[in-house]
C-alpha cells in the first residue's frame, strides 16, 4: 500500500548492534582528524583509537584509519599535515566495518568529543548507515568537574594537558591526540 522498504544493513552492522546485549568492560579513546570544523560539509581525514582495559593503555591495541579525501587544500592541512588523496586505497565501507568492530560496545572517550562523534555520525549517515550507540564521556566535561567550572567555559586540549603535566605526544595527528587524551583521562579519572 505504502510501498516502504526495509533497508538491509551490512553484517557489520548488524554485528555492531549486537554487541549492545553484552556490558562493556573497556574505553575507547578516539579523536578526529577533520578538514574543518563543519559537520556536514567537512571530511574526516583521519581517526585514531586507543583502548583502556583496567586502567591500563593497551598499545598493542591503538588504531588509525587515513579516510579517502578528495578535499581543497585549506588552513587545516598546516594544523594536521594530511594531503588530499588521488587514489582510493581503502574503501570508506570497509574503514567503517574495521572502526565499528574496534569500538564495538566500548564507552568511548574524547576531548570535546561531541563534534568527533557528530562528524562520525555524518560519515555513517553518508554511507546508508544509522548513528554510533555508545555512551561516551568528554574529558573538557571531567576537568571542569574537577575544577567546578561552569559547563560553558572551554579548555583546549593544549589547555587541559598543561594543567594535566602530560607532555603531547604526536599532537594534531588522529592517533597521537587519542593517546594523549587516554592519558588526560586516566589522570583525571583519579581525580574527579
Amino acid at each position: 500500500m505504502w510501498g516502504f522498504t526495509s533497508i538491509k544493513y551490512p553484517k557489520f552492522w548488524h554485528d555492531y548492534e549486537q554487541s549492545f546485549r553484552d556490558k562493556s568492560t573497556y574505553f575507547i579513546v578516539l579523536d578526529t582528524e577533520t578538514t574543518g570544523l563543519e559537520v556536514k560539509k567537512d571530511q574526516i581525514l583521519s581517526i585514531g583509537a586507543v583502548k583502556i582495559v583496567n586502567q591500563e593503555i593497551l598499545l598493542q591495541e591503538t588504531k588509525e584509519w587515513f579516510l579517502p579525501t578528495n578535499f581543497e587544500l585549506n588552513d587545516s592541512v598546516p594544523v594536521h599535515g594530511i594531503l588530499p588523496t588521488e587514489e582510493n586505497t581503502t574503501a570508506e565501507i570497509q574503514i567503517l566495518e574495521e572502526f565499528l568492530g574496534f569500538i564495538s560496545n566500548a564507552t568511548l572517550i574524547g576531548h570535546h568529543i561531541d563534534f568527533d562523534l557528530q562528524i562520525i555520525n555524518q560519515l555513517l549517515k553518508n554511507n546508508n548507515l544509522k548513528n554510533l550507540k555508545n555512551k561516551h564521556i568528554d574529558t573538557s566535561e571531567m576537568y571542569k568537574k574537577w575544577k567546578h567550572w561552569p559547563l560553558e567555559q572551554n579548555i583546549s586540549l593544549d589547555d587541559l594537558l598543561h594543567q594535566l603535566q602530560i607532555q603531547p605526544i604526536g599532537r594534531h595527528t588522529a592517533l597521537g591526540d587519542a593517546f594523549t587524551t587516554a592519558l588526560a583521562f586516566l589522570k583525571l579519572k583519579k581525580l574527579v
